[in-house]
């Protein structure tokens, strides 16, 4: 693999691959099964070989981080901040400068990208990093763990899954979970197929 994808090379890549798989490792065979059926519900693509295939996978990818860290869509989040919206404006590049390691990476996320404004927003949301505690790692394993099977578990068995993970401590309350993931599940609900699929097709072209 590695002498196919450059992005390998770097050994923070490596690394944060290697925390993956070990976690994946701990993954309830019943939820490995699931998911590959459909494309997940951020992606911009129609099927996962379009995005395996296409070289889209950096737009779905953004999409992601747009749903995830400001709940708007990445079109939608390029639209208003050619518009001018300072609210999005200030989230978005009031930020410090992220070290050399993170820089190789976020050009190597960003470049494939065709259209001048969606590079310049998506570098600004990869390089907002991560608030403190644990939020935010447990807001992205339900975020995309959505449709491989988590929004199907009990909260028992989220939460066990989750504090087997070690993405929340055994002590992290049950109902405050339960309330956290039917926002998330409202939030994904909001988030029509329509709108996301808006992305595939930018309005705003490089000059």
């Amino acid at each position: 693999m590695q002498s196919e994808n450059e992005w390998l090379a770097y050994p923070e890549v490596r690394e944060a691959l290697a925390k993956i798989a070990a976690r994946i490792d701990h993954t309830p065979e019943s939820l490995l099964r699931k998911g590959f059926a459909s494309p997940h519900w951020w992606m911009t693509e129609n099927s996962w070989s379009e995005f395996l295939g296409k070289g889209h996978a950096s737009e779905s990818l953004l999409n992601a981080v747009a749903l995830l860290q400001l709940n708007v869509p990445l079109h939608d989040l390029t639209q208003r901040v050619a518009d001018g919206d300072p609210h999005l404006y200030v989230k978005l590049f009031r930020i410090g400068d992220p070290d050399v390691g993170s820089e190789r990476i976020l050009d190597t996320v960003v470049q494939p990208l065709s259209d001048q404004a969606t590079r310049i927003v998506g570098r600004a949301l990869l390089r907002k990093g991560e608030p403190p505690g644990y939020q935010l790692p447990l807001r992205m394993v339900l975020f995309f763990g959505w449709d491989f099977g988590l929004c199907d578990l009990s909260i028992r068995e989220l939460h066990n899954f989750l504090v087997q993970m070690n993405i929340v401590p055994n002590f992290y309350d049950p109902e405050t979970l339960r309330k956290y993931r039917d926002r998330l599940r409202s939030n994904i609900r909001r988030a029509s197929r329509r709108q996301l699929s808006q992305t595939s097709r930018p309005t705003i072209q490089e000059p």
